[in-house]
């Protein structure tokens, strides 16, 4: 009578310490995750890039933000006015940069302007194709006519504009703005908890003891700060409206909170780099805020004893 074959011989990679179960298996080592594979990778990869997921009540104030953006564009049917006519100003102007780059994937704008294809967001004469100056543009290489705009903008709307048209392109605008607003509660949050931590070392009192209260003084601060913001020029105002004003001073709040905590780590050095180089697209006017941006930043690296006490703003 043949005897079974005998078992290849098990290894472990147990080391010493872990616990052992009954099939001689660290736990430790051998519990599967495949069940949450995706949701902890997605969280890895976001905590890998200190950039959190945001909390229930950051995105609670985004929509309200976006509501009353929608709300006050909406009333604009009760005062008679046509939202429409409302793209004036050099916002056609923005349009027809994204307009051809959709059309013709070009920057050219000559045939853009003599082909009226702006009328379906702005139904007048936008531009004498005779004139350049009439069209904000000027005469490039071999002849041809760009727009004096920056391209920051309309490279931002394109998108919106490809999917639904300028209407998209105003509900994207006014979801940028209610970003903006939640930056600046953030911003506030923080500049009041540093403020709080300073005053308690003065005092020399226990941060640890008064920590809830000061964290809710500094969300009172900031969310006053949000609503201010939200209801009051010049962001409500800019909310629906095609300029650069709200991408660019997203991008100075995103540098204010990267150049807030006493010792910057790489994840503020490259969103400090990422500020900087994405403001000078928005328009030429932003070049000195990002230089100054830029020399903080090195300043900070170089000095960082020049910061004051610690902070580390939260998500």
């Amino acid at each position: 009578m043949s005897s079974a074959p005998a078992s290849p011989p098990v290894t472990s990679n147990r080391t010493a310490g872990d616990p052992v179960t009954a099939e001689g298996q660290s736990p430790t080592r051998f519990v599967p995750v495949a069940t949450n594979l995706e949701p902890i990778a997605a969280r890895r990869i976001l905590f890998a890039i200190h950039c959190p997921l945001p909390s229930r009540g950051i995105v609670i104030l985004w929509l309200l933000a976006l509501a009353i953006y929608g709300g006050a564009y909406q009333a604009q049917f009760a005062w008679g006015e046509r939202p429409i006519y409302h793209i004036t100003g050099d916002e056609p102007h923005y349009l027809t940069i994204a307009t051809s780059l959709i059309r013709d994937g070009d920057l050219e704008i000559f045939n853009n302007y003599r082909d009226k294809d702006y009328l379906p967001f702005y139904p007048w004469h936008l531009g004498d194709p005779r004139d350049p100056e009439d069209m904000h543009a000027l005469y490039g290489t071999g002849g041809n006519l760009y727009s004096k705009h920056s391209i920051g903008l309309p490279l931002l709307i394109l998108p919106a504009m490809w999917l639904g048209g300028h209407g998209l392109a105003i509900g994207f605008m006014m979801a940028l703005s209610a970003l903006l607003s939640t930056e600046l509660w953030r911003l506030a949050r923080d500049i009041a908890g540093s403020q709080r931590e300073a005053t308690l070392r003065q005092g020399r009192q226990s941060t640890h003891q008064s920590g809830g209260a000061g964290r809710r003084w500094s969300g009172i601060i900031a969310t006053a700060t949000w609503f201010l913001v939200v209801t009051a020029s010049p962001l409500l105002f800019y909310s629906d409206q095609f300029y650069p004003e709200v991408p660019g001073a997203l991008l100075v709040t995103v540098a204010l909170r990267a150049l807030l905590p006493s010792t910057l780590g790489t994840a503020s050095f490259v969103r400090l780099a990422l500020v900087v180089s994405l403001l000078p697209w928005f328009h030429l006017r932003y070049i000195p805020i990002a230089a100054v941006i830029a020399t903080w930043g090195l300043v900070r690296w170089a000095f960082p004893l020049l910061s004051g006490p610690p902070h580390h703003p939260t998500p």
